[in-house]
Formats: structure tokens, sequence, C-alpha cells
């Protein structure tokens, strides 16, 4: 059986952790460490991993001073014993099927490096892990780690993510990914659902704009000092530059249009 690690970056996530942990218990696919990372959380984050780290012994707790997102994800793939990867934000949750059909996929394609699914945005879930009735929700093809499954081998190829970047980081992985000739799989299924709420980074939408372009900045001066063709505008992901920018009114409008259209 081939072992996952999956990372969870967690900073103040004492809201939202619980259940983060309670939808990866449920996953299909039973293999698979859990690397919960304490950001220097000033609430009690860790007394609750650690309570859930007594119930199952997949769970281990690494924690580290305050220094952001980026930071947080190293220490997990530092310490990550899988051959592949996977990460989970706190305040994020899976479907059961997620990690299995993703396992599944690699297993089946040993040339593909890393496998991407779909993101649903939410603001309410049933108990079936569907919207629930009435509530905002989209589906987006849209750059998220949380929709990815890695071969550890790629941290090795590329290296991990950019500390400096406050946001995007994700995007400027990814990008060098994309730039190393790696193989990825997109799947038309949802592989994360990303609940929406007050605390989200990506509300501070004029930053997140603003690493956006850094990213994309730092990847054509990669480009150039290599000179070697600048990437298409579709990203490797296929995704559309507006969803790679999408502040939360740009969400509720995707939602309007989307109803609108049926």
């Amino acid at each position: 059986m081939t072992l996952v690690s999956i990372v969870v970056p967690a900073y103040d996530a004492e809201p939202f952790i619980g259940e983060a942990l309670d939808s990866l218990a449920a996953q299909t696919y039973r293999e698979f460490e859990i690397l919960v990372v304490d950001d220097g959380s000033r609430d009690r984050t860790a007394r609750l991993v650690t309570e859930e780290a007594e119930r199952d012994s997949r769970i281990r707790l690494l924690s580290i001073p305050h220094s952001g997102v980026a930071a947080a994800r190293n220490a997990g793939v530092r310490a990550a014993r899988g051959s592949l990867v996977s990460f989970l934000d706190a305040d994020d949750l899976w479907r059961p099927d997620r990690l299995e059909r993703h396992v599944s996929l690699l297993g089946r394609e040993p040339a593909t490096d890393l496998i991407v699914g779909e993101v649903l945005v939410f603001e309410a879930l049933s108990p079936t892990f569907e919207p629930v009735l009435g509530s905002d929700h989209v589906q987006l093809r849209s750059v998220n780690l949380g929709a990815a499954t890695i071969r550890s081998t790629v941290f090795d190829a590329v290296g991990v993510f950019d500390e400096t970047m406050r946001f995007s980081e994700d995007l400027d992985f990814l990008l060098r990914v994309h730039e190393a000739g790696m193989s990825l799989a997109v799947e038309s299924e949802v592989a994360l659902l990303y609940r929406r709420h007050d605390a989200n980074m990506t509300n501070d939408a004029d930053a997140n704009r603003r690493y956006i372009l850094r990213a994309l900045h730092h990847s054509l001066a990669r480009r150039r000092d290599r000179n070697s063709r600048p990437p298409a505008m579709a990203f490797p992901l296929q995704t559309r530059f507006d969803e790679l920018t999408m502040s939360p009114a740009d969400v509720g409008n995707a939602i309007a249009s989307r109803r609108r259209s049926g």
C-alpha cells in the first residue's frame, strides 16, 4: 500500500480543525499519515490536535513559531514519510473518496507526477458533503494545493514553497513544477471543499493579486534566464486567469452567474 502524507498547516484553527480531521478520518483509502503543523497558534488548536492524536495514531503534531503558511507546509513536507504528499488547510474538507481516487490514478499512471482536481467553494455543507440547499456555492477549476496529490520526488526536483510569499506560494510552486516539465493530470471531480468565511486569507484580494503577479513575474524571469518560451496564459491547470484572482465579491458574482445560466 502506498503511504500518503497529508500536511495540514494550522494557525488559530480551533473552530475548524476538528471537522478537517474528521474528513480525513472518513477517507476510504486508509494508508496515510496526518502531519498537523501548528504555526504558532494562540488558541486551543494544538490541544485539540493532541486529543485527536491520542485517538488516531496516524496524526502527528508539529509545532513551529508563527511563520506563515509556506513555512508550515515546508515543515510538513520535510517530516513526511510518504511517497505521495497531499495538503489540506485546517478550515477545508475532503469528500471520503478523494484520496482513494488520486492514489488509484497515480498508481495506474507511474509517469504522472501529480494530479489536481476541482474545488467546490461552499458556505454550508450537509452531512453528505453537499452544499446546503439555498446556500452559496460554486465549483471551479482553480489553483489550490488542497485539490492536489503530489509525488514526493517532485519536491526533490523543484524544491519546497517560497517562504517569502505571503500569498500565492502554491501558484509559485506549481509554476516551477510546470517549468520543470512535470506530468500533470487534471480530473473533473471535486477534490477540495473550500470553506468561505470571514477569516479566509484570500479575503485580502489586493494583496492576493499582488502576490499572484509576483509569482508570474518570477516565472517569467526564470524563463528569460534560461531563454525558454514564456508560459501560455492557460497555465498548466488550464485555469483562467480571472479564476486565479477571485476575491470574495468575485466568488459571489460567479455563483450568481452560474445560477442564472442554469
